[in-house]
């Protein structure tokens, strides 16, 4: 099977897209792991603080609490 000049052009072309196409899914796939790992990273401080705000929150009852107890 013997391609024209035609076909072989158009298929260098589409030789050519596939390839950088290639090159554009690499750098997705870099910059998908990197914002997945930045995700990772905001559940994390998420987690701390909302660790945080319900130690300050029992702190505050307690303080409360004995406030109201011995202040009378």
């Amino acid at each position: 099977m013997t391609m024209t000049p035609d076909e072989r052009d158009r298929l260098a072309k589409l030789e050519q897209i596939v390839a950088d196409m290639k090159d554009d899914l690499a750098e997705i796939k870099k910059s998908t792991a990197r914002l997945e790992s930045y995700a990772h990273m905001g559940q994390g401080a998420l987690g701390v603080f909302l660790k945080l705000g319900g130690l300050v929150a029992v702190l505050v009852a307690a303080g409360w609490a004995l406030f109201e107890r011995f202040h009378k």
